[in-house]
């Protein structure tokens, strides 16, 4: 099927729904693999490939995992937060885009990334905010700039006060 500029390109099915990715990559949370390269080549397709008949391989594994970031963020909002019950511990994490010498060439997230300083040093890219109760269920999440704090107000309500 030829495209806008002319080149042709396969529009093909995959074998693996949406529901079966995230399975995937929800059981590896639970499972004592550290690599998730060694969880998907042993655990997936041979102990468990007549769970998972049309397992692809790794590569192409990886290469669909961002189609389901989607679902699988409202799946995690709707059935796998818990309740707050009172007391919220909140914490951030570094999510860098750039190494800090190349940040001048940033093309991809030239706008919306940020320098931002952790207890490991400096970075560019954001923040990972996790809000959790104190059974260490996750309550809420939200994903901001580099340079903002995790006390500021507006990170706060997103975390502590939600629905």
């Amino acid at each position: 099927m030829p495209s806008n500029d002319g080149k042709k390109r396969r529009n093909r099915a995959t074998r693996m729904s949406e529901a079966e990715i995230i399975t995937i990559m929800l059981a590896f949370h639970y499972n004592s693999f550290r690599n998730f390269r060694h969880y998907y080549c042993q655990c997936v397709c041979k102990t468990w490939s007549h769970l998972f008949p049309g397992a692809l391989s790794y590569n192409r594994f990886v290469e669909l995992q961002p189609r389901c970031f989607v679902a699988m963020v409202m799946f995690l909002n709707l059935c796998c937060f818990g309740k707050c019950s009172g007391i919220t511990f909140i914490d951030s994490t570094c999510i860098p885009v750039i190494h800090n010498k190349r940040q001048h060439s940033m093309r991809v997230f030239k706008d919306m990334a940020t320098k931002g300083k952790s207890t490991m040093g400096w970075f560019v890219g954001f923040k990972l905010h996790l809000g959790c109760n104190e059974k260490g269920e996750i309550l809420n999440f939200v994903v901001t700039k580099a340079n903002v704090d995790d006390r500021n107000e507006d990170v706060i309500k997103v975390l502590i006060f939600t629905p």
